[in-house]
């Protein structure tokens, strides 16, 4: 019902906009979803104006009525997209496609959606727009690697652009794999980062072959198919490769690792038969696997040597809460345990004990593909630092016009870094100004049950940096709408500098803390202090409310303790 006991008509509680609703239910700032037909709309009215675009991000259909608005762009709130407001156009990775746009009127008190608009002209798409960068290679058919050749595609210079891979697959979202992919909530055509028509005519070409030596003098790469690709400008893309312990048994069919969509297809093949998974490494990607396999009602066991989970991401006390969770959904956690061999039927512990398993999944951690690199005399970045291609700011390589992007370029390793480094890689090729990433300000997301997301310093690491901390934490259990929805079982962590009230890290476990976590992350780019974000009001009731009590409570201000 609007305003007033005036019924609206709805799909499932959304608004239809093809009959209206009444102007006062969107005051200034505000965001409403609703349908049209079937599209689904978002209205949102800013500086009085309003206007209708898609309601979902084109990425992975987020709802960006949950997002945030900001200098004429609706970011979403998973993965931190970037839409333009007046075009629909996808400015920011890791979308791709653009939203579609509607005519929106508001006359005699009421707003209606009559339509989609044909959108304004592209922002990227102006060849004009800083300089031609010539002959561009892109090694690697990653997110990274893809999202270079799309920005450089938009901005005019797709026939430019070639694009090797050696992935039997056409580029993919990898992120994918160990989460809607593997756990069987999504088909595998849902991996594709880009239609198979945008690799081709006019667009970059796409190679499916080994690069296996560069030629800095020459400027050109060399493939194991014989082609010899000059350029102007290579950007390397290659990825990391997963970590294969070396111990007996482990090189059986048995034993699968976990990086490409191959990799998923085979394991979602033998887990098909398997009654009992044993996943070796608590890591982010081993959680992931864990909650797939609990999914698909296999009896799972994650064996590692930590003695508390993600400890040195989340700190022990989130990292705890978290592997309570993973229990009382049904895995069985051997911590402080070393792997020695497989026999094929049974894992063989450093203690003497064994863990029967059928299927093996080693979340053992990857290394970046530097082999290209280091073979032709790059600088690489020291081992601490996460041993990849040594690059600047503008991610700049040590030989003139090549550049190093995504995993291969160090942590953090992962998707929506990668098509950062993407776009910006095509700002410094392009001559433009290049926006800096600050990359202690990237927040880390895991699509597990539950969900966890994390950015900047856990307590531990802020200690050891010589900050005096305070430190705020909140329950889900203490908020209404968690308990409403049924997810009562979560946490919310901040860590404050106590001399500055700077916000150094949050930390979170719980339903929908990967869309939460982008609160955190803007106050962290925008320097608020813990004032500020004491003094902000948020809705009631929302799962948003904890990120609030949570700094109140480094404060001893909680409310709802």
């Amino acid at each position: 019902m609007a305003e007033g006991g005036e019924k609206t008509g709805t799909t499932d509680d959304k608004p239809d906009f093809a009959r209206g609703i009444p102007a006062g239910d969107l005051p200034e700032g505000a965001m409403i979803e609703g349908t049209l037909g079937e599209d689904k709309v978002l209205l949102l009215r800013r500086d009085g104006a309003v206007t209708a675009i898609g309601a979902r991000c084109t990425h992975l259909g987020a709802p960006l009525a949950k997002g945030i608005v900001a200098e004429g762009e609706i970011r979403c709130p998973w993965h931190h997209a970037r839409f333009s407001l007046e075009t629909g156009e996808a400015v920011g990775a890791p979308a791709f496609a653009p939203l579609p746009c509607y005519r929106a009127e508001e006359r005699d008190g009421r707003i209606t959606v009559t339509g989609r608009r044909e959108a304004a002209d592209s922002s990227l798409g102006k060849s004009s727009l800083g300089k031609s960068p010539g002959k561009v290679v892109i090694v690697g058919g990653g997110a990274g690697g893809h999202a270079c050749a799309e920005w450089l595609a938009r901005a005019g210079h797709g026939a430019a652009v070639t694009l090797v891979s050696d992935d039997p697959d056409p580029p993919y979202d990898r992120t994918f794999c160990s989460k809607q992919y593997l756990s069987g909530k999504a088909p595998r055509e849902k991996t594709r980062l880009a239609p198979e028509s945008f690799y081709g005519g006019e667009g970059p070409r796409l190679l499916r072959d080994r690069v296996v030596s560069l030629d800095l003098g020459a400027e050109e790469i060399v493939t194991a198919g014989g082609e010899r690709l000059a350029y102007d400008a290579l950007v390397i893309a290659t990825g990391a490769a997963p970590q294969t312990p070396d111990l007996p048994g482990f090189d059986r069919p048995e034993v699968h690792t976990l990086r490409s969509l191959a990799d998923a297809d085979a394991l979602i093949a033998a887990a098909e038969s398997a009654r009992r998974v044993a996943v070796i490494g608590a890591s982010f990607i081993g959680l992931e696997v864990a909650a797939a396999m609990i999914a698909r009602e296999k009896r799972v066991t994650v064996v590692a040597p930590d003695a508390v989970p993600l400890a040195k991401v989340l700190g022990e006390a989130v990292g705890r809460f978290v592997q309570g969770l993973h229990e009382e959904k049904g895995v069985t956690f051997r911590l402080g345990r070393k792997v020695e061999g497989f026999d094929g039927t049974a894992l063989a512990l450093d203690d003497g004990s064994r863990i029967e398993a059928d299927l093996v999944v080693l979340g053992t951690g990857v290394a970046p593909r530097i082999d290209l690199a280091e073979a032709a005399g790059l600088a690489l970045a020291e081992k601490d630092a996460g041993g990849g291609i040594a690059v600047d700011a503008t991610l700049a390589a040590s030989a003139p016009g090549i550049y190093a992007i995504g995993d291969v370029a160090g942590p953090p390793m992962l998707a929506h870094k990668a098509e950062h480094e993407g776009v910006i890689c095509v700002e410094t090729i392009k001559g433009l100004h290049t926006h800096p990433m600050d990359k202690g300000k990237i927040p880390g997301c895991t699509y597990c049950q539950p969900q966890i997301a994390s950015v900047g310093l856990t307590e531990a690491k802020a200690k050891e940096q010589g900050f005096d901390v305070r430190i705020g934490r909140f329950p889900f259990a203490g908020n209404g709408k968690a308990i409403a929805l049924g997810e009562p079982d979560g946490l919310v962590k901040t860590v404050f500098d106590r001399k500055t009230g700077q916000l150094l890290g949050a930390h979170m476990v719980g339903a929908e803390v990967t869309e939460l976590i982008q609160g955190y992350v803007v106050a962290m780019t925008l320097e608020t202090t813990e004032e500020e974000l004491m003094h902000t009001v948020f809705p009631h009731p929302t799962l948003s409310e904890m990120m609030h009590e949570s700094v109140l409570d480094a404060y001893g201000r909680v409310i709802h303790a």
